[in-house]
């Protein structure tokens, strides 16, 4: 099977569990989706994603001991690598974004054979330079190298 087939079928499957849970997914572009999907989460647009890249990078940057620990490998070298426009995010980068936004980040993710969630705290308390529209974001993981955004469906009587 090809990667976009699995692809399409984990997120098949993921559409249906998330349907169960009264939720749906809502795609981002491929290139840079993590960081389209905090863009689109918080500015309502997908086009501040390589903001949101710069300034998670540098946090990370000057914060290497409390998020190195979730790269395997060398922290200079992921950090840079991160720097640059279509490599794609990792925990380490959900970790530094949680504590930046100062909110969780909850992540849909197949764990074996079951769909589960994943959440991802804030590290330490920090003062983002704007009010946050969310008090939290959920993204889905379909095969673990592509996010999307997942959003609560709002039933209207």
């Amino acid at each position: 099977m090809s990667n976009s087939g699995g692809c399409q079928s984990s997120r098949s499957e993921a559409h249906d569990q998330l349907s169960a849970q009264n939720r749906e997914i809502s795609q981002v572009g491929r290139s840079d989706c993590l960081f389209k999907c905090f863009s689109q989460a918080l500015m309502e647009s997908q086009r501040y994603h390589l903001s949101y890249r710069e300034q998670i990078v540098e946090f990370m940057r000057e914060r290497a001991v409390s998020f190195a620990v979730y790269v395997d490998g060398d922290y200079n070298e992921h950090v840079e690598s991160m720097s640059k426009q279509c490599t794609r995010g990792t925990d380490a980068e959900i970790m530094a974004a949680a504590t930046y936004f100062g909110l969780p980040i909850h992540v849909f993710h197949l764990a074996g054979e079951r769909w589960e969630w994943h959440t991802h705290e804030p590290r330490f308390s920090f003062q983002f330079p704007m009010d946050v529209p969310v008090d939290s974001t959920e993204l889905v993981n379909c095969d673990r190298q592509h996010y999307d955004l997942v959003h609560v469906i709002q039933w209207v009587p």
